[in-house]
Parts: structure tokens; C-alpha cells; sequence
């Protein structure tokens, strides 16, 4: 349920988003982010884990198009869709620190798209001398 409730807000909130998800079902989607969520979770007490997955995902969603103000919009709503789950046990701190997580691991994954951006165009045959 939060999952699609994170995927409801996202495509409301941000339309542009939709077209970024087309290759996996909605329940496979569904999935990724859970288990993605789950791995920062268990993996707080190890930045070296987080550091080494986000900057995979960041290289990977280049592919997607994804672009690096968009890990924006999905902490808006991962933070709605955790308020709404978690109702009146919401507080100011779980705020601060989830807001703070999530900020991190975007800052990493837009690492890792740089990363790849990077990569890609050294790889590309510079253009002859003029």
C-alpha cells in the first residue's frame, strides 16, 4: 500500500514522471522501491553500502532519463507517503532524519549519474579540428 501510494503522489504531483516508467509492471515497481527502502534501512549503520548501491542506481537511471532535479520530487513524496503511513507516530524528528537520509542518498545517486555522464562522454570520439 505504500508503495503505491509513493507512486500515486509521484505521478500526480509530478506528471513528467510517468513516462520515466515504462518497462516494468507496476507491482515490479512496486517492489524495486520497497526493497530498495528496506536496503537503506538495514544498511544506515553502513554509509560504505549505501554509497556503493546509490551510485549504481544514479549510473543506471541515466539510462532512464532521469534527471537529477527529479530526485526532488521523489523525496516529497517518499516524506507524504511516510507521514500518511505513519499518521499521529509522525514527528518533527522523524522529519529531520528521513529528510536528511533521503537527502544524502540523493546527493550520492546524482553523484553517480556524473559519474556516468562523465564516462560516457569521454568514451565519445571528439569532434575533428575545424
Amino acid at each position: 500500500k505504500m508503495m503505491s501510494t509513493f507512486y500515486g503522489l509521484l505521478f500526480t504531483r509530478y506528471p513528467a514522471a510517468k513516462a520515466l516508467f515504462g518497462r516494468n509492471s507496476q507491482n515490479d515497481q512496486e517492489k524495486m522501491l520497497g526493497d530498495a527502502l528496506m536496503m537503506l534501512v538495514e544498511s544506515l549503520d553502513e554509509p560504505a553500502v549505501i554509497e556503493e548501491k546509490m551510485i549504481a542506481v544514479g549510473r543506471k537511471h541515466v539510462d532512464y532519463e532521469v534527471e537529477d532535479h527529479m530526485y526532488a520530487w521523489v523525496k516529497d513524496c517518499l516524506m507524504e507517503t511516510f507521514r500518511r503511513a505513519s499518521a499521529s507516530d509522525w514527528s518533527a524528528e522523524l522529519e529531520e532524519n528521513w529528510s536528511t537520509v533521503l537527502d544524502a542518498v540523493a546527493t550520492i545517486g546524482i553523484r553517480g549519474a556524473a559519474i556516468e555522464r562523465a564516462e560516457r562522454a569521454s568514451a565519445q570520439p571528439s569532434a575533428p579540428p575545424q
